[in-house]
């Protein structure tokens, strides 16, 4: 019966804003459990005493365990796969025109990259090359003696025209009109 009552207590665990009133809660019955083994004399009682206390040790257990994954999962912050190819695109002089480019520089199959992005991030890597193609040319349009079909080279476009079309789609507006609005 009292195990039973150690297992009714989980459900209300996993709802955080019960959590503080919980495990106040649950410390108070934790210490009046251990009173009662020590004065229990019953041996199966003294049994499922310690069974409950066990049964709510293990539950606080599992708890923190589980809170000290996610805390460690929201302060990873820097993501191994994620960062190393937006350190490269940064990098790169030509941002390359399609994920499979990018796969293939990396020596990597595109599934796989894809899939430890997505783990990572929750981006795919076509998402991520449009990210940084797009801060590439928020930059590089800042300089008004670049031309826009150079721009557009540089960010992995073949052709102004897409690129064009490509950033319209993206910011609202045109390289050009952007370019005005962001030096002027």
């Amino acid at each position: 019966m009292i195990k039973e009552q150690a297992r009714e207590i989980l459900p209300l665990v996993n709802d955080p804003e019960m959590h503080p009133r919980l495990v106040q809660y649950a410390e108070q019955r934790l210490e009046i459990l251990r009173q009662h083994l020590e004065t229990e004399k019953n041996p199966q009682k003294m049994s499922e005493l310690q069974g409950a206390i066990a049964e709510i040790k293990r539950i606080f257990t599992l708890k923190a365990e589980v809170r000290g994954e996610l805390e460690k999962k929201k302060e990873r912050k820097v993501l191994p796969v994620t960062q190393k190819i937006r350190s490269l695109l940064q990098n790169l002089e030509i941002i390359p025109k399609s994920a499979g480019e990018l796969a293939s520089i990396l020596d990597e199959e595109l599934s796989s990259l894809n899939r430890k992005i997505r783990q990572e991030s929750t981006l795919n890597l076509s998402t991520l090359l449009n990210e940084i193609r797009q801060n590439r040319a928020f930059d590089e349009l800042k300089n008004p003696t670049l031309p826009i079909s150079q721009i557009a080279w540089n960010c992995g476009f073949a052709d102004p025209n897409y690129f064009a079309r490509w950033f319209r789609k993206k910011v609202g507006q045109s390289p050009r009109q952007w370019r005005i609005g962001s030096i002027g």
